[in-house]
């Protein structure tokens, strides 16, 4: 992998690059026509002005509420791309060379990395081109979701439905040469799914994703049991990080890693419990690949192993805020470089911002700000906006009555219905966070609607 090299390929994931006009009249194919313009965006050589996307239907989605009928769009219009795709690789496959068929991988491994922001479902198939006996193929993937956080124990009495982070499977259909992949979400978007907990992650004072990977890697390895090949894994940022760290503790089980923009390993003194990359044979490590894009800040802390492989890829044009070389995708122009960096060095270059930002900062910011929301404020928040009504009506009653009262009975006036409530429901979830039955399955993966199901994949 030292001689790796990459570009000089062109890869449009869409036919055009120009924005679709918004189609009011028409919910279903408005929805089409926004995510196909996010994916322009994201994975293309769009030049325009990131502001032309931008609707309220868009924004709401982002920082509101999800949309389901924009997100069963964004699979629709996920697939579409897979396959302009493969039609644009096999139509090109006895012209491409080793360094196209290299930037091909990364490619395709970056758009699978932003995949799971449609909120894939289970059992949903995906038709992803794939280099198999050195042709292009168009082979099938059945979707499982894995979930990371923990289903059972203390920690779930903070978790709430939509806090749930997933990792997903893809499981190749009818082919037995083709390798599956594994795909670590990077954290979301605010109104997605699992944001709090990947923002908590994020800013954990040991390697970004830590505490995902620690309550999710006995999911992770049955499902690299049950496969027959080994599995390829990707991730974006936080999804970067979680496969690394996949990476030094089930290396053996792999068969390459791509993370986009992650953030590196914690370089602290002490060794990290699922560190096992020195212990594994040469012949049996997998083939770390780790992009840092432009000017992204995320990839530039932490530190690599010194036999990954680094490359720094710039596109042709800068992004106007560095946001975007952290979201976007450069694989697939043809005029972006792809510059191999040394490991040692590199690590060496970023050891003082390491130590101020990536242990002090985080480790402060952890400790003093995010513990203490996640624990405390938190859930006397959700508490208060989940029983607003009733509470604004004790209030009411309250007010009346207070006054006429001594102060030490007021306070048990107003405190025994919160506290009895508290009980009541902590008593009603107690065979789950005791640890004696899981959750039930998260909302985000109940069945389509009527109306999405009209927008599904075929």
């Amino acid at each position: 992998m030292r001689d790796f090299e990459a570009g000089g390929l062109d890869i449009n994931f869409f036919e055009s690059r120009e924005l679709e006009q918004e189609q009011r009249e028409n919910p279903a194919e408005n929805s089409r026509s926004i995510a196909r313009n996010m994916l322009r965006f994201l994975m293309m050589k769009y030049e325009g002005n990131p502001s032309e996307m931008l609707s309220y239907k868009f924004l709401k989605a982002v920082f509101i509420k999800r949309s389901p009928t924009l997100l069963c769009g964004m699979r629709q219009a996920f697939q579409e791309g897979f396959d302009h795709v493969w039609e644009q690789l096999s139509s090109q496959a006895h012209d491409l060379s080793a360094k196209k068929i290299h930037q091909a991988h990364l490619f395709i491994s970056n758009c699978l990395c932003i995949l799971p922001f449609a909120d894939l479902k289970p059992g949903n198939i995906f038709y992803i081109p794939q280099l198999i006996n050195g042709a292009w193929q168009r082979v099938g993937y059945r979707v499982e979701p894995i979930e990371l956080t923990p289903t059972r124990g203390f920690e779930t009495l903070f978790i709430h439905d939509h806090d749930r982070v997933f990792a997903y499977g893809l499981e190749p259909v009818g082919c037995a040469h083709a390798k599956p992949h594994l795909i670590f979400m990077g954290t979301t978007y605010p109104a997605g799914q699992g944001f709090e907990p990947g923002v908590t992650t994020d800013l954990e004072r040991l390697t970004v994703g830590n505490r995902l990977y620690r309550t999710g890697h006995e999911k992770i390895t049955a499902w690299l049991n049950k496969q027959a090949n080994k599995t390829h894994v990707c991730g974006t940022s936080l999804g970067g990080s979680l496969a690394l760290l996949l990476a030094i503790h089930q290396g053996e089980r792999l068969s390459r890693v791509d993370a986009l923009n992650p953030a590196g390993l914690d370089n602290s003194w002490r060794k990290s419990e699922f560190d096992r990359w020195d212990d594994v044979d040469e012949q049996d490590k997998p083939d770390v690949v780790i992009q840092k894009q432009g000017h992204d800040f995320v990839s530039s802390l932490g530190v690599w192993k010194n036999d990954w492989m680094i490359l720094h890829v710039i596109p042709s044009k800068p992004a106007s805020i560095s946001v975007f070389d952290h979201a976007r995708n450069y694989a697939g122009h043809a005029d972006s470089e792809f510059n191999l960096c040394d490991a040692e060095q590199d690590n060496e270059s970023r050891r003082v911002r390491n130590f101020l930002l990536y242990n002090l900062v985080r480790g402060a910011v952890y400790y003093l700000l995010v513990l203490p929301y996640h624990y405390l404020i938190r859930p006397a928040l959700r508490y208060a906006f989940d029983h607003c009504f009733a509470l604004a009506a004790l209030g009411l009653v309250f007010a009346c009555i207070l006054p006429l009262m001594p102060l030490n009975l007021a306070l048990i006036v107003i405190f025994v219905p919160i506290v009895l409530h508290v009980i009541s429901t902590l008593v009603s979830s107690s065979d789950v966070w005791m640890g004696f039955s899981d959750l039930p399955p998260a909302k985000i993966h109940e069945p389509d609607t009527e109306e999405e199901n009209n927008l599904e994949l075929g």
